[in-house]
């Protein structure tokens, strides 16, 4: 019996721990101080490392250090053949991003149960409608609406530095919309789901707002076989829809625009650098171990070139690769003339990044990883249970999110925009293993009183095992 009551408390305080490290880091990433984001994935793994999962800890260290090999061993055969290598891109690229491999090490073990799911349930909904209101006043006192920011940027459209802060600010908000989905019939949620929706469209980041009502279709349909869960996104991407047509009525002219001008241009910059990131994986070893971390156009790549962000880098942080200068650079060139200031023609996003860097074997790795989660999460889908059903179809559509995203820029490194993203995935999944078990612990609580009533004996043999047994 003890025992048992052990591995119970052990795992609410895990879940627990979850709840107050994702508290942290929402305060975190909403101070609008520019790039103390990259200390948050750092700050979650210390407080997880303090509340006893430390193994979370061990897991990202191993596999940072497996990336962190694979990384030098490309760099070194390189710099065998003579070619220039960007050496401070490979550690700050294992900071960019941590937030991914965070996620990827994670286990979803913790037990979420009512109470805590409905704690954190109330506390995302007041930080989305807090964050919300700072956005709409934003928007009504510079109506700029890459201005709509929250207090992630929170007086950037009084200074004029206005920056890829608000694609932050509304991918976060877009998570956790989604999250908060799970329990639109409670009046708080909902109203924060109808303000993030307010304020994401009044930010018009376009190519989120296509890919979320996207994402929400594509995953819903899925679902048609539930009526009321096909409806409930059905509304959610009409809604989207209606306050994109109320509201900026041109989006799907300006879509069909860049579309054509990035994707269907060969002299796009996003155009040049693909066939760049192709033509260098042709090379075995490029293929086989991707050229490393920071050499190609990763942000960590884009960082250490000394010309990304507004102030300058000591000499010992900077660097710049061969193959860098041979595609980003003069595709950066191109972007500056004719990009418009658009995240859409960037001549830079995470799919390319990740797969040129990290080349073929890592890069199937994160593909079974996904396609793996993406699976698992159908077939919850199809749950029985709705709770189980509902939360598995959201976790589902923020991963299909994320993966367009990935399309446009660089978000796998983006831990302002991310990482709370993640820990809600973690929440999610981790509910619903929860809800799964407790179902299982269940039907075995019936069937043990159902054998204790037939067989008096057997009741005493179980017992017996409860009380010298361990943690299962």
């Amino acid at each position: 019996m003890d025992s048992a009551y052990h591995c119970e408390s052990d795992t609410s305080e895990s879940g627990n721990a979850l709840y107050t490290s994702l508290l942290v880091c929402l305060v975190l990433v909403s101070i609008p101080i520019k790039n103390l984001a990259y200390l948050v994935p750092l700050v979650y793994l210390a407080t997880q490392w303090y509340w006893g999962n430390r193994r979370l800890t061990q897991r990202t260290l191993y596999v940072l250090g497996f990336v962190f090999f694979a990384s030098a061993a490309s760099l070194f055969l390189d710099a065998c053949r003579g070619q220039q290598v960007n050496i401070p891109g490979v550690a700050v690229g294992l900071l960019t991003f941590l937030s991914l491999v965070i996620v990827i090490c994670e286990r979803f073990d913790r037990k979420i149960d009512d109470i805590l799911f409905g704690r954190l349930i109330t506390l995302c909904s007041w930080f989305v409608i807090l964050q919300s209101l700072v956005g709409i006043g934003q928007h009504f006192l510079s109506k700029n609406p890459d201005a709509i920011s929250g207090t992630f940027g929170l007086f950037d459209f009084v200074t004029g530095e206005i920056t890829i802060i608000h694609v932050f600010f509304t991918f976060t908000i877009y998570s956790l919309i989604l999250f908060l989905a799970s329990a639109a019939n409670r009046p708080l949620p909902l109203i924060a789901i109808l303000t993030g929706l307010l304020v994401t469209t009044l930010a018009h980041s376009a190519h989120q707002l296509i890919f979320f009502a996207l994402s929400v279709s594509l995953m819903g349909a899925l679902q048609f076989f539930r009526l009321r869960t096909f409806v409930s996104c059905a509304f959610l991407v009409v809604a989207v829809v209606f306050l994109v047509d109320r509201l900026f009525p041109e989006t799907g002219a300006l879509a069909e625009h860049w579309y054509a001008k990035v994707a269907e241009n060969p002299d796009s910059p996003k155009w040049i650098v693909t066939e760049g990131g192709l033509e260098i994986l042709g090379d075995w070893k490029n293929g086989l171990l991707g050229t490393g971390l920071g050499q190609y156009s990763s942000r960590a790549a884009l960082i250490t070139s000394n010309q990304y962000l507004t102030a300058d880098l000591p000499s010992v942080l900077t660097g710049v690769s061969e193959y860098f200068w041979q595609y980003i650079r003069p595709a950066g060139y191109i972007y500056s003339d004719s990009g418009e200031g658009s995240a859409i023609a960037k001549p830079y996003y995470s799919l390319l990044s990740l797969a040129v860097e990290l080349g073929l074997l890592q890069c199937l790795v994160l593909t079974v990883l996904i396609g793996g989660a993406l699976v698992r999460g159908v077939r919850l889908m199809g749950s029985h249970r709705p709770e189980v059903g509902k939360v598995s179809l959201l976790a589902n559509i923020g991963i299909v999110f994320f993966l367009l995203c990935c399309l446009v820029e660089n978000y796998a490194e983006f831990p302002q925009a991310l990482f709370v993203p993640s820990l809600l995935f973690v929440f999610a999944n981790s509910r619903v293993r929860t809800l799964v078990r407790t179902k299982s612990s269940g039907v075995a609580s019936v069937k043990n009183v159902s054998d204790s009533a037939a067989a008096p004996s057997s009741s005493s043999l179980h017992l017996s095992s409860t009380a010298s047994g361990g943690c299962h």
